[in-house]
């Protein structure tokens, strides 16, 4: 059986997780909003705060490293925004992408002198 996600648009199928032992000794839960990946063999999860609240990450995740996923409730947000939230469970082991927002500034810009 087959888990599609990503309502509209690019579909990814995921292997609904059928291993011989526990999923938390296999692979480590990332909660957040799935996007799309311009690179169709990862995708992206956005925690919630990217949503609502100034403090974010993102995370790449190949597709071929998640064990299994799980749906969690939607967030709706003060302004009546809705997103649907998911549950990765990636192999342990596997190297993602972690990826935060900064404000650029002089100091930020003179790191890439030095």
């Amino acid at each position: 059986m087959t888990k599609t996600l990503l309502g509209e648009g690019k579909y990814y199928e995921l292997q609904v997780y059928r291993g011989d032992g526990n999923l938390e000794q296999e692979a480590i839960p990332f909660s957040g909003v799935l996007r799309q990946h311009y690179n169709p063999n990862i995708v992206l999860l956005l925690n919630n705060s990217l949503y609502f609240r100034k403090r974010s990450l993102a995370f790449e995740i190949r597709v071929d490293d998640i064990l299994h996923v799980e749906e969690l409730p939607a967030e709706t947000a003060p302004d009546g925004v809705t997103v649907e939230k998911v549950k990765l469970w990636v192999k342990k082991g596997s190297t993602i992408v972690k990826m935060e927002p900064i404000v650029v500034s002089d100091e930020i810009g003179n790191e890439s002198k030095k």
